[in-house]
């Protein structure tokens, strides 16, 4: 009896991770594609916006993307805490930036001296840097608690600026 509860335990178990690894693969993380309309769409509803710079070669962007990010999409969790973008610094999209004009993903990365992948850098509807950015990886098994307070302490910083333009 036993054995046999132990079996059906451990096989809804695989279950359930073979279908979180599907729901994952089958999530894309939004590509920045125009800074300035997810700009305002963030100011609208008083997010901040995390913006992954990443590259196709970055293996660790990859672990990123697959064991924070698509599964914070997936859980939606961070829907009202976070808007997540993703921009590949070594594609040749271009984008389109706060005032609209359209610029490079590399001359991009370049304004706001990025220079390792993965960088994560928590945005106003602004531009400005709302938490101090995650360059790197250093510990995975971290790399969690961290994105979590960044995200925390950027809408702490969001909804500070927004109460002492409301109340100068």
């Amino acid at each position: 009896m036993l054995k046999k509860l132990f079996t059906t335990l451990l096989m809804a178990g695989c279950g359930l991770f073979l279908l979180s690894s599907l729901q994952a693969a089958e999530v894309e993380i939004p590509v920045l594609h125009n800074l300035q309309a997810d700009s305002q769409i963030s100011q609208q509803r008083q997010l901040p916006m995390v913006v992954l710079f990443s590259a196709t070669y970055c293996s660790y962007c990859r672990i990123i993307k697959e064991e924070f990010l698509k599964p914070m999409l997936i859980s939606g969790e961070y829907t009202d805490k976070a808007m997540i973008r993703v921009i590949e610094v070594d594609s040749n999209d271009d984008l389109v930036d706060l005032n609209g004009q359209p610029i490079s993903a590399e001359d991009f990365a370049f304004r706001y001296d990025i220079s390792l992948t993965p960088t994560l850098v928590f945005f106003d509807a602004r531009g400005n840097e709302l938490a101090k950015r995650m360059v790197g990886v250093t510990t995975v098994d971290y790399y969690g608690s961290y994105l979590d307070a960044a995200i925390g302490e950027s809408r702490q910083r969001l909804h500070a600026t927004r109460q002492l333009a409301l109340n100068p």
